[in-house]
Order: structure tokens, then sequence, then C-alpha cells
């Protein structure tokens, strides 16, 4: 408790120093406000308040929208099987209980035709999410006339590295059998990226091109960093924050002893960073020399950069490579879309922004999480093994219980991305080095470590088919009939 005591006292003085506000604080502070000023319009400014994708709020969103919707008609639309975001604090119990708390209710519509899934995919999803207690509604069901369609194969590999390039066979196969029409799209879904970087380069190597890893942004690499800290400098030079990131950079210890003598010279003289960094005098009576030069590179940068119109610093800041790819692609999509403002403002704008046309290409691999929302043909879900999905199969506790429910949760998300194809993935074995690579979780010793397959695919109910080995599988894809036509997606002579 002291240490926690400790700590809090020391992040709220430094946000305070820095003039800063973590995003997580703006809803628990909305509220505040709100509670302690009942008199305020927005209470009445609303007439109708709808919140689609309730089930992923946490218990301070939820308020703030109770709050502010007190005197309208509110209506919430969410699906308590897909809250898989307790990593947010994510408070599915809210939409469970939600219309019992209402005032005045008046309709509970229970929405369960699915326009997605066939028949044979909805069975098994419908079979596995029924494993979980307290749920709000009952089954899915498909469209009239679907309700024989969509195929579930479950396959498992000798080993990972087998997997991974049996996957990709399975890919070619599909892509040049037809299965996977052109106009559709293919999702492989991974545990974590290393495994979708894998899966990636092994494409690569086959002669594959029109594919895509999603990833979330790497806020850790140090080009993407620096160049995002000139953008904001360049707009706001006394941001303390990124100045902050800027005078530590490239330091093993981010220069924190220098800091500390440079944030008491501005707390005891009143003053702030700059000013002090400005004076070379005073720079050396504090001993933070290290950081006025940091400083004077940071003035030389600025410059170099202070004359660039907009596309021009873009290009230079944020150009379409590297890690700077994905962010600068969201910026300068939403400025062409029309949106206004400064480029500082546009950048925080695309921070928060999701990815627009996440499905551009072909195949698409992507981590579990990343699947939701989507829809595709065909979904190819891999690394199912005990200790990563789910993490703990056997739970010893409420709280371990409470991960296993969403974990399966997270598992009929993934099963409910497909319209046509679902093809669920494990292997038997993994390299030791491996294990600690991809956080695998296996026990033992020796040079290969023995799994097991998931849980959840014991329980996905009598509708599912039995388990083949990979290499039949395969066997079974090559059978197929091809094309007269095929579309060259993969180059013919590629070996993999």
């Amino acid at each position: 408790a002291n240490t926690d005591q400790a700590f809090h006292s020391a992040y709220n003085s430094w946000m305070t120093f820095h003039r800063a506000l973590h995003i997580g604080e703006l809803i628990p502070l909305a509220i505040r406000y709100l509670r302690q000023n009942p008199q305020l319009d927005v209470f009445r400014s609303f007439d109708h308040v709808l919140v689609d994708e309730y089930q992923d709020l946490n218990r301070a969103d939820q308020e703030f929208i109770s709050l502010i919707g007190q005197d309208a008609h509110s209506a919430i639309v969410g699906d308590d099987d897909q809250s898989i975001y307790s990593f947010r604090y994510a408070h599915p119990e809210g939409i469970r209980t939600w219309f019992e708390e209402q005032d005045n209710p008046k309709e509970d519509v229970e929405l369960t035709p699915c326009w997605r899934c066939g028949g044979e995919i909805l069975a098994i999803a419908n079979h596995i999410i029924q494993q979980n207690p307290d749920r709000l509604r009952g089954d899915l069901h498909p469209l009239p006339g679907r309700e024989d369609s969509g195929d579930v194969t479950i396959v498992q590999w000798h080993t990972r590295e087998r997997e991974t390039r049996g996957i990709v066979q399975g890919v070619q196969n599909l892509l040049n059998s037809g299965l996977v029409p052109d106009e559709e799209k293919l999702v492989i879904l991974v545990p974590r990226h290393e495994f979708g970087r894998m899966l990636f380069d092994e494409l690569a190597q086959s002669g594959f091109t029109d594919m895509k890893v999603h990833t979330k942004m790497d806020w850790t690499d140090v080009l993407l960093g620096r160049n995002l800290t000139l953008l904001r400098l360049l707009n706001d030079p006394e941001d303390r924050v990124a100045l902050r990131y800027w005078l530590g950079l490239d330091h093993q210890l981010w220069r924190r002893n220098e800091y500390r003598r440079l944030r008491e010279g501005c707390e005891q003289r009143g003053i702030s960073p700059s000013t002090i960094l400005q004076d070379e005098e005073l720079c050396t009576e504090l001993r933070v020399q290290p950081l006025r030069q940091r400083w004077v590179e940071l003035q030389e940068d600025l410059t170099d950069l202070q004359d660039l119109d907009e596309p021009a610093l873009l290009d230079r800041l944020l150009p379409l490579e590297g890690p700077t790819e994905e962010l600068g692609t969201i910026m300068r999509t939403l400025r062409q879309q029309g949106f206004e403002g400064t480029l500082s403002e546009l950048l925080a704008q695309s921070i928060l922004s999701p990815e627009e046309n996440p499905l551009e290409n072909k195949v698409n691999i992507m981590t579990y999480y990343g699947a939701k929302g989507l829809t595709a043909h065909t979904v190819i879900v891999t690394g199912l093994i005990n200790g990563v999905m789910p993490r703990n199969p056997r739970p010893a506790n409420a709280e371990e219980e409470a991960k296993l429910q969403e974990e399966r949760r997270l598992f009929f998300v993934t099963l409910t991305r497909a319209k046509e194809c679902v093809v669920l993935s494990s292997f038997l074995s993994a390299p030791s080095g491996e294990n600690a690579q991809l956080e695998l979780g296996l026990r033992g010793g020796g040079y290969r470590r023995t799994t097991q397959a998931s849980r959840f695919l014991s329980e996905l109910g009598p509708a599912a088919p039995e388990v083949v080995t990979g290499e039949t599988w395969l066997t079974q894809l090559q059978a197929l009939p091809i094309p007269a036509v095929p579309t060259p997606l993969i180059d013919p002579e590629a070996n993999i």
C-alpha cells in the first residue's frame, strides 16, 4: 500500500509538472464534474442517446452515458458474448443488467439472426459459447437457406514450424482452387504478432505479395518517436512531455539525473524547462549541460523543418515506409477526406482513428483481437494450444475462471468472422527455444516441448468434424479441381 501511494504521488507530481493528462482520466474527470454541477445544460441537451458496442465499455464509460442520458430516450446495442477487452476494464455485466436498471424500460429486442455465418459455423460457435454461464441472450441463427452452408475443418500439425509452412501451402491451394472467390478475402488469425511475422515471411518466400500483417503501431520505435516529437514541438515548443522524450532519447537511462536537476531548477524558479535550456550559464550552474546540448540539436532540427509546407513535412517525418507508414497513411487519408484543423490536431485524430479499409489485401494476417468487427470469406485460426488459447485451461479461482470465460468469448468472436470457411489449427510440439520467445507456456525439458490442443476444440459440440492431420487437409485441398483460368496470385515456380 505504501509503495502504491508513493507511486501515485510521484505520478501525479510528474503529470502536473508536465501539464499532461492520461486519456484514461478523461471520463472519470467528466463524471466528477457532472456530479458536482447538476444544473449544467448538458443534462437537458440530448433527446436521444444511442450507444453501440455497449459490452466493450467499462464502468466509468457506462456511468458517463447514464449521466448525460438521464433525461433522454436511451438505447444501447451490444452482445455480451463479444466482450473481450478486460485489459481495458470492459464490464460485460453492465449490458446484462442495463434493462432492469432503467426507471421506465420500453423494449428489449433480441437480435439472433446472423447475416454473416453459415449454419455449420454457427453450430460450433453456439455450442462453445453455451459453456459460459450468465449469458444475456440465446443462440445465433443463420439466415433462411444458409442452414447447411459453411465449412469447418480442424487440423493438427506435428510441429509449430510445420504449422506455419502447412498453413502457407493451404492458403496457396485455397486460392488457386478458387475456393476463395476473387472478390473475397482470407484472414489468418494468430495468437501474437510473432506468429504473424513468421507466416508473412513464409508467404513472401513462396512468391505471394497480395498480403498484409495488421499490427498496432510500435510506439517504442525510436524513429517513430523521434519524428512525432519533432512534429509536436514544431507545433508547440512548450510541450513538456515531448521535450522530456527528446532530452532523454538515445540515452540508456534517459538522462534522468540531469533531468531531475532541471525539473528542480524549474520548480524552484517557477520557470519552464525551455527557459532554463536557453540559458547556457544557468545550465552550467544546474549541471544539465548534456540536456542543453540536446536542446540545441532540437532547435537546429526545428529550424530545418519550419519552412516546409504540410505535404513536405509529412514526407520528411512520416514517410509511407517503415515504422511511420501506418500513421502517415491515416493522416494523409483524413486530410484528403476533408479533416480541418492544425497538423497537431490531425496527428491526434489519426492516432485515435481506426485503420481505414482493413481488408484491402487478399490475405490478411492479424491477432485474434484484431478480428473484432471484421468479415471474411475464409478464416484460419492458428496456434490453438493450451497455454496460448486459453492461457490457463484449468482455472483455480474465480479470477482465472473469469479470464477463461473471456478467452472463450474471444474464440467465439474468431469463429463468427467467417462467412463460408473456418480452419482451426493446432500443433503437437515446438522447440524449447520458442517456448519463451512465443510465450507458449509449455512445461518439461528437452529440445522439444509437447503441447496439448486447446480445450476449446473439445467444446465445439457434436457438429464439429473430426480432427485431421495437416497433411491430410493439404491432400484434400490438392485434390480439388483447379479453375480453367486461375488468378495468378502466387508464383507457380516458388518453392515452399
